[in-house]
């Protein structure tokens, strides 16, 4: 029986071709985005998944910064300390040099002369080494945490242990060579001061070890992050160009469905007329 008033497969098939375009339309956004999701209607439960990555992807990518500058503050200050160390090992030289009652005391004094300014420039590093205005030897900073995870629990920090590069903290300011007495004492006391240095290079070695690891380990995360947020995120663009061929045949499919059903409702009310 055909109803006029009422053209049931001209509506079906209207409502077939509106869930079409619909459907087109995604597929519009998503080729023009390259992203498979592009709101939240698309598909919820993977968009939240996606955004958990995404905020955890960009604290890992903080603490990674946290990590680089915590490797560049400890190789600041084994870099000033190495310095430190070859300095007293001149100071040493001196030391033995001044010590012998074979060198007049005319050159004595000469070498003491050298010592009190290589004293000067210890103290100049101790003063003066920094990481973006952050003291690092001059005893102000005794340790830093960096921290290079995103929990907020005692294994995301790596502890930095600084040294003390003053003179008066080292014992440099106890030396003296103007003396054979004074100089053969200051043998003692470099020998003190290069093992206080060592004993400081050693804990940069470790906190570097651990930063290194740190690095490493977060370098892999943010990979492995990335890497599912994409398998998310990202389009498929061989299934999608596919799809949007498809949804364009059923589109005109369903135009011709429409404008056929219109016409059989009209032809019926030409027969009553």
């Amino acid at each position: 029986m055909i109803r006029v008033r009422y053209n049931q497969t001209a509506v079906r098939a209207y409502n077939s071709l509106n869930t079409t375009m619909s459907e087109i339309s995604k597929s519009s956004r998503q080729l023009s985005s390259g992203e498979r999701i592009n709101q939240a209607a698309d598909d919820p439960a993977r968009l939240s998944m996606a955004t958990t990555f995404e905020t955890l992807s960009t604290s890992l990518q903080r603490a990674l910064k946290n990590t680089n500058d915590g490797l560049s503050i400890v190789q600041t200050a084994e870099n000033a300390t190495r310095e430190v160390v070859n300095i007293m090992t001149r100071v040493r030289e001196l030391a033995v040099q001044s010590g012998s009652e074979t060198m007049a005391d005319s050159e004595r004094g000469y070498v003491n002369e050298e010592f009190l300014q290589l004293r000067e420039e210890i103290e100049r590093i101790a003063q003066e080494t920094n990481f973006d205005g952050i003291p690092l030897t001059n005893g102000e900073t005794a340790s830093l945490l960096a921290q290079v995870d995103v929990r907020n629990t005692a294994e995301s920090r790596v502890e930095i242990v600084l040294g003390d590069l003053r003179v008066n903290t080292l014992g440099v300011d106890a030396i003296d060579l103007s003396s054979v007495d004074g100089a053969r004492s200051a043998i003692d006391i470099t020998d003190g001061v290069i093992n206080q240095l060592s004993q400081y290079r050693s804990d940069f070695g470790a906190a570097q070890n651990q930063l290194d690891e740190a690095l490493s380990s977060t370098v892999t995360r943010l990979e492995a992050l990335s890497k599912a947020e994409n398998q998310i995120m990202d389009l498929d663009y061989a299934k999608a160009t596919t799809n949007a061929a498809r949804l364009q045949i059923i589109q005109q499919a369903g135009v011709a469905a429409v404008s056929q059903a219109r016409n059989i409702s009209q032809g019926a009310l030409e027969l009553l007329s």
